[in-house]
């Protein structure tokens, strides 16, 4: 896996991404200046998180909120439904077993063209 950290211009924010080295896992990117503002994207389009959807939270829920989702799509609990390489929506099994739900660009009564299950970053030993 491969771990990047990127300054935006004219912009409290960073980037990080991380990209897996198996083709069937999910990249993840993160995004803010800070944990009010933080958005966890992942998929194959635009399917994203914005940290304050999951609740209000303290900055450390904020954290373990944060950490709790990566944790599943680097283990292999999300699956995309996509109509093309914007619109999609998300399905995402957390450990505790509490699936978040949640849609990008898109219209919910239109057909889904693609499912696609991601697998872990790396198989279970």
């Amino acid at each position: 896996m491969t771990l990047k950290k990127q300054k935006i211009a004219d912009d409290p924010a960073f980037q990080w991404t991380i990209d897996p080295v198996a083709p069937q896992a999910s990249p993840i990117w993160i995004i803010g200046a800070g944990w009010s503002d933080a958005t966890v994207g992942f998929g194959r389009s635009s399917c994203r998180i914005e940290l304050w959807q999951v609740g209000k939270t303290t900055p450390v829920e904020a954290e373990a909120n944060l950490e709790n989702i990566c944790r599943s799509v680097i283990e292999g609990r999300l699956t995309e439904f996509r109509q093309d390489n914007r619109r999609c929506r998300y399905e995402i099994v957390l450990e505790s077993g509490e699936v978040l739900h949640g849609m990008a660009n898109a219209l919910f009564r239109r057909r889904w063209k693609i499912t696609e299950r991601f697998a872990p970053y790396r198989p279970a030993p």
